[in-house]
């Protein structure tokens, strides 16, 4: 209701000052379209039928207002306000009171079919959607013709028809009544007909209802009030038939009603004797009672007496009949509760009637309780659901609490007498400055409701907060009269992601034994205990030591302490240990406890995902804790990090004993290798010199020659190797030493691709090298030599026959690539990635191909430490492209 309100009493100051004459101001004109659109977007809707007249005309007349205040447009809007308020004024109603049966057909179909006639079709079809919400059979035409043509196809229908003609022009009397004329011709006997339209004075209306009108409906109006004037007319709430009771010494008579009524759709209820009435009356649940006036034992005045006693029959409706004449008689019966009185004989049209308008109205009346009493049922539970999760409070316009609810007395720890008449500054904390309360007052002064997060104060001083929400209760003078505040506890959120926040900055940037010791600080800060601890066991079995304990601001480490007899001990194995009290008289032989008369006690085990136990961290504290569920909370989230970041040291330590494991078997190997080196060059060197003396000598038969040259061959395939060894344990070994500095590299690359162009002559290989300008790169010459011919070489020996290689450079503002292209066989896509590795040659160790398996590791470790990178691509039977990029 706060939004109708607000509009209602913006509408009425508004319709004061266009009364007066006076100057409307922009920001009442702001307010009303503002809080025009708050309605409109509620996701219960406006309610208002049409919606477009709240929504589109009221605003387009304010805002032909604004720009045109002349006396044409002042009427226009004086009529729209006019209209709203009365709706607004009685929104309560017709929500309310005059819903009758909307609650009851919702599950259910009637047998009434309505004809909604409206040139704006939109509109049309909201209707049609109101209405079948609360059970009727809807359909939308946009014209007479249209009916006509409807009602000729439907003339077969058996169901009771609703024609509702909604008229959105401006009002011409003549066409209006003639077109009420021409749709009445058209309609059965028993159709209804209702005119829609917007104001209509008292002499149209009342030609219309002469024309055939059953009911005007103004417009605009309450959805739920249209509905009504609908039921009203109709028998759209009789799920069952009517029920009569019939009581009448005369058989004849008894008959003949029982007859008239059965016929109309009745069931009845006939006693020819009163007496049996007054038997039954458990068993009967009657719409309406039809009593004679003399009968024998009990006249009819005695027994409406009798039956007006009975609750189930206080607002039956009670008619009399009777051939007396006498007018004490009939005064007498209307005093003892009957509705009407009827004069034997009667007409059968009018008694027919007379009786369906009482039981249908009774009908009516009843489905209305029975939907109030439904209603005040709903909203005794939702208060009583809103009673058991929320803080609920009440004040007065000065800010007295005049109502409390059990949560709000729970959590605040005051009883209901003491925070009646008191304002809420007795839970008032010091988080808040003075301008967030002269802001929140602010608001719900000017009768806007205020949201957001409040911290208070208990009775014992701690602190819990809430999110709240408070609306003001508006007047019939627009001011606020009342104050309700809704609230939901959210201290373990907030506390939490205040103490998270502080872990947070005190742990983000430490590990280790700092991070440890500002966890131990941060938790006694963040829960206010006296002490906090992260213990570890020790070497000795029994035995545990803290990591680190935080006891009134100062930090003590590797505290041992023998964990029998403490409460730790019952979590060695899980769970949690807590005692929010006597903790030091629960455990008499722990020194700790009883030396600080620790009176609070929580803790919980830290451990790996695995579940294995690696210590505990806890709180003690000489005062009882406030917030115990908060605590627990935020102890477990602590204990994640610190087993986290005990794993993360454990790892840490076997990652630097698994280093210098490696690192001393690098050194051996290197060792060996720079000692193998050594002792095998020697000979080889000696096996290399006489191979090339007897080269150089003349009395070497064919035979001889060749044999020498195969020697010498092998001599050298064997130095190259070793030497390669060395130079790939002193890189592994970080003693290789690159000299980098700015270079031509293209001139080591001609260099080296005149090196190679007798190999590839030999094989038939042509060789495409496009023109190189000169290309400088960060680099050490020497080693660049190595790595190009080591690159060219294989594309040579691994090309196929008559195949070509083709070297392209490149440069940009920061690299320089040299790539080296061949038609050789490939690599395949899986073994791109053991391309790489010492000794893996990819199968061509069964090949005739010459090769070690090293060159390629040794080249990519070479470029590596020239800060540059060696990149491959291949495609298998195609060939391979590798390119060796350096730094600027």
């Amino acid at each position: 209701m706060y939004i109708e309100q607000n509009l209602l009493h913006t509408l009425v100051q508004l319709k004061k000052q266009l009364i007066a004459h006076e100057a409307v101001t922009a920001s009442l004109v702001e307010r009303v379209i503002e809080l025009v659109h708050e309605r409109c977007d509620d996701q219960r809707g406006s309610g208002i039928y049409p919606e477009s007249y709240l929504s589109i005309e009221l605003i387009n007349n304010l805002t032909d207002y604004a720009q045109h205040p002349d006396e044409q447009n002042t009427e226009k809007l004086k009529t729209s306000i006019e209209d709203i308020c009365y709706i607004l004024s009685h929104n309560h109603t017709f929500a309310n009171s005059m819903r009758v049966e909307i609650m009851e057909q919702n599950d259910r179909s009637t047998n009434e079919h309505v004809i909604i006639i409206d040139n704006i079709p939109t509109e049309g079809v909201k209707l049609a959607t109101i209405l079948e919400t609360s059970g009727y059979d809807c359909q939308v035409l946009d014209s007479i013709k249209a009916l006509y043509e409807y009602l000729h196809a439907q003339q077969d229908s058996s169901m009771s028809l609703m024609i509702i003609y909604k008229w959105n022009a401006p009002l011409e009397e003549q066409t209006i009544l003639s077109n009420i004329s021409e749709i009445k011709r058209m309609l059965p006997h028993d159709a209804l007909l209702l005119f829609m339209s917007k104001f209509m004075n008292m002499q149209l209306r009342l030609k219309a209802l002469r024309a055939g009108v059953d009911r005007y409906i103004r417009l605009p109006n309450h959805e739920a009030y249209i509905i009504s004037i609908m039921s009203s007319l109709s028998d759209a709430t009789k799920d069952t038939p009517y029920r009569a009771l019939i009581v009448d010494d005369s058989k004849s008579f008894l008959h003949l009603y029982g007859e008239l009524l059965t016929a109309q759709g009745f069931e009845t209820y006939e006693f020819s004797d009163p007496l049996q009435v007054l038997e039954q009356l458990h068993n009967l649940d009657p719409d309406v009672i039809i009593l004679d006036y003399h009968m024998p034992y009990i006249i009819g005045p005695e027994l409406s007496i009798i039956l007006r006693e009975q609750p189930q029959f206080v607002d039956v409706p009670i008619v009399f009949i009777s051939s007396d004449t006498d007018y004490t008689a009939q005064l007498y019966a209307l005093r003892t509760g009957a509705d009407d009185f009827l004069l034997k004989p009667v007409e059968q049209e009018h008694f027919c009637g007379s009786i369906l308008v009482r039981a249908r109205r009774h009908r009516l009346k009843k489905v209305l309780r029975e939907n109030l009493q439904k209603e005040v049922y709903e909203r005794d539970k939702e208060h009583l659901a809103i009673n058991s999760h929320a803080i609920v409070s009440i004040t007065d316009h000065k800010g007295d609490i005049i109502y409390a609810n059990d949560y709000f007395c729970k959590i605040s720890g005051y009883s209901r007498e003491e925070l009646l008449g008191h304002n809420h500054r007795i839970v008032k904390s010091d988080i808040h400055d003075d301008a967030f309360y002269q802001n929140l007052w602010k608001t719900i002064k000017s009768g806007r409701v205020w949201k957001g997060d409040i911290c208070n104060k208990q009775k014992n001083g701690g602190l819990y907060w809430v999110n709240s929400t408070i609306t003001p209760m508006i007047g019939k003078n627009g001011r606020p009269y009342q104050y309700v505040s809704i609230r939901t506890d959210i201290t373990t959120n907030k506390m939490l992601q205040q103490a998270l926040q502080a872990m947070v900055v005190s742990t983000s940037t430490t590990i280790g034994t700092e991070f440890f010791e500002q966890t131990t600080m941060g938790l006694t800060i963040a829960t206010g205990a006296t002490s906090s601890f992260i213990t570890v066991p020790t070497d000795t079995p029994g035995m545990v030591k803290t990591l680190s304990l935080a006891h009134h601001g100062e930090i003590i480490n590797d505290y041992e302490y023998q964990l029998e007899h403490t409460p730790c001990e019952k979590i060695k194995h899980g769970g949690i240990c807590f005692y929010k009290e006597n903790a030091y008289l629960a455990f008499p032989e722990d020194e700790w406890l009883v030396k600080h008369k620790i009176e609070a006690y929580i803790a919980v085990p830290l451990a790996t995902i695995g579940g294995d136990i690696l210590g505990y961290i806890g709180l003690m504290s000489s005062n009882k804790l406030n917030n115990c569920d908060y605590i627990k909370s935020l102890l477990a989230v602590f204990a994640d990090r610190v087993s986290l970041e005990m794993v993360r040291l454990e790892n840490e330590e076997r990652l630097i004993q698994a280093k210098e494991e490696a690192d001393r078997a690098n050194k051996a190997k290197s060792e060996f290798l720079s000692n193998m080196s050594h002792e095998l060059r020697t000979p080889l060197n000696a096996i290399l010199g006489f191979g090339q003396l007897l080269e150089s000598s003349d009395n070497l038969c064919n035979d001889d020659a060749e044999d020498v040259k195969e020697i010498l061959k092998a001599s050298r395939h064997l130095l190259n190797l070793i030497n390669e060894i060395l130079d790939l344990s002193k890189v592994e070994a970080g003693k290789f030493e690159v000299e980098s500095q700015m270079y031509d590299v293209s001139k080591t690359l001609i260099e080296c691709i005149k090196l190679i162009k007798a190999d590839c002559t030999k094989k038939q290989i042509s060789l495409n090298v496009e023109k190189v300008h000169s290309v400088y790169a960060m680099c050490d010459p020497l080693r660049l030599k190595q790595v190009l011919l080591n690159v060219l070489s294989n594309a040579v020996k691994y090309n196929c026959e008559r195949g070509s290689i083709v070297v392209k450079t490149q440069q940009t503002p920061h690299h320089c690539t040299i790539s080296i292209s061949d038609t050789g066989k490939g690599i395949a896509e899986h073994d791109l990635e053991k391309l790489f590795e010492p000794f893996n040659r990819l199968g061509a160790e069964r090949s005739e191909t010459e090769g070690t398996g090293i060159g390629l590791t040794l080249t990519q470790k070479l470029v590596q430490l020239m800060h540059g990178e060696l990149l491959v691509e291949s495609e298998y039977g195609v060939g391979s492209t590798f390119t060796i990029q350096l730094p600027k």
